[in-house]
């Protein structure tokens, strides 16, 4: 079994280095579940972070796999030179801290390869590098032209904008008209060309469901008794981890809690 996933022919060039990362790579690969150890090369220094999607040679053959990077500057715990490199990134945005931590927990858990855990967290799109999803994001400009004469709506939304932590933008003008309650995104546009917002264009990878929707259904509040069992959990999780079974019938508000 040692002889597995092959041993690189020791060369010269730069696709060799002395820097490593794990990756979970999207197959099942029970003797290593935590992840395969290969070699970060120097043309992709600066382009492979945790969370970077990149395709991967697996095994005798060598097959391109794509997999995740989970982890950056291992020790590898073998000799350097065996260490076959990455292939490459694939232009897909990298998965969040929080997304691979709660992999590996589940991983570890339930006892199921890396790979094959996150691939089952991750909608088919962001997987197959399809669903491109264009959005125009918008931030207050930090030196923003005098006296502007704005509109009730435009002066409404850029007081809203002032009472928000600097974190909260760049945002997605959608959802600022949304959360300003305006019928469009007019507003947002008029305070653009008057140029007291700029604006820019992000690109991301996202299924149906997880586009934000306009009309999202909130509860007024919680009745006693999902109070009761929220303030019970929070207790409970206070004290590490455990599990715990909520039930009730169909329309009794477990979703919200």
């Amino acid at each position: 079994m040692t002889d597995l996933f092959g041993t690189p022919t020791p060369t010269d060039d730069d696709r060799y280095c002395d820097r490593f990362a794990r990756i979970a790579v999207e197959r099942a690969v029970d003797q290593f579940p935590n992840g395969l150890t290969y070699g970060i090369p120097a043309d992709l220094a600066d382009a492979v972070t945790p969370g970077s999607r990149v395709t991967v040679p697996l095994g005798r053959g060598n097959k391109t796999t794509p997999g995740w990077v989970i982890d950056i500057d291992i020790d590898p715990k073998i000799e350097p030179r065996r260490i076959k490199p990455i292939a490459g990134r694939e232009h897909a945005p990298p998965l969040p801290g929080q997304m691979i931590e709660l992999a590996k927990w589940m991983s570890s858990y339930y006892i199921a390869p890396i790979g094959m855990t996150l691939a089952g967290m991750l909608p088919a799109a962001v997987r197959k590098g399809i669903g491109s999803v264009s959005r125009q994001v918008v931030s207050p400009n930090p030196d923003p032209p005098h006296d502007v004469r704005l509109a009730k709506s435009q002066a409404q939304l850029m007081a809203w904008i002032h009472e928000q932590p600097a974190g909260a933008f760049p945002m997605d003008e959608r959802l600022l008209a949304t959360e300003v309650r305006l019928k469009s995104t007019g507003p947002v546009r008029r305070l653009i060309e008057k140029g007291l917002l700029t604006a820019t264009r992000r690109t991301t990878i996202e299924a149906d469901w997880a586009r934000q929707a306009v009309d999202t259904f909130v509860p007024d509040g919680l009745t006693d008794e999902q109070s009761s069992i929220i303030g019970e959990l929070i207790t409970a999780l206070d004290g590490g981890f455990s599990t715990h079974l909520l039930f009730g019938v169909t329309g009794s508000g477990k979703t919200e809690v």
